[in-house]
């Protein structure tokens, strides 16, 4: 399901998440910036469907952890706009499979970027799916979990 759909990309961002916390200022003042986006929630394949019509998809935890918007994002190829969270470093380089942010102020910067950049932005993209379809799958955190290197 997470995976690129051939989509025209209508818009310049997307945030799929419950727009609740401060979710809900970066969501308003993005829109005052970029007013073509979206922010909301899709289920299934409309999920990875409005992910591969945008320009950029961005994320901001909850909680300061590593969520699974991350690598279903990556799947879909489209580049990513995250928070720093802990942890994330580990599996990704920043500017080489996601842009990073810190602040507010710092996400509309990046997402004007992408705008900028197209080309770069997809080629990090592109990377970062790479990347996850080779290290990152349920399959392989599974074989992590079980100890194992293969089944």
């Amino acid at each position: 399901m997470h995976k690129p759909y051939p989509e025209e990309k209508t818009m310049d961002w997307v945030a799929l998440w419950h727009n609740t916390g401060n979710r809900i200022e970066y969501a308003n003042k993005t829109l005052e910036r970029f007013p073509s986006g979206f922010v909301g929630y899709k289920e299934g394949d409309n999920y990875a469907r409005t992910i591969s019509m945008a320009r950029c998809a961005i994320n901001l935890c909850r909680i300061n952890e590593y969520n699974m918007r991350v690598p279903e994002v990556m799947l879909c190829g489209t580049p990513l706009i995250t928070d720093r969270t802990s942890n994330l470093d580990l599996y990704f380089k920043e500017g080489e499979h996601y842009l990073g942010h810190s602040s507010l102020e710092e996400m509309l910067n990046q997402i004007q970027w992408v705008k900028d950049h197209p080309e770069e932005a997809q080629a990090m993209a592109d990377r970062a799916r790479v990347l996850v379809l080779k290290d990152h799958t349920y399959y392989k955190r599974a074989l992590q979990i079980f100890g194992k290197e293969e089944w």
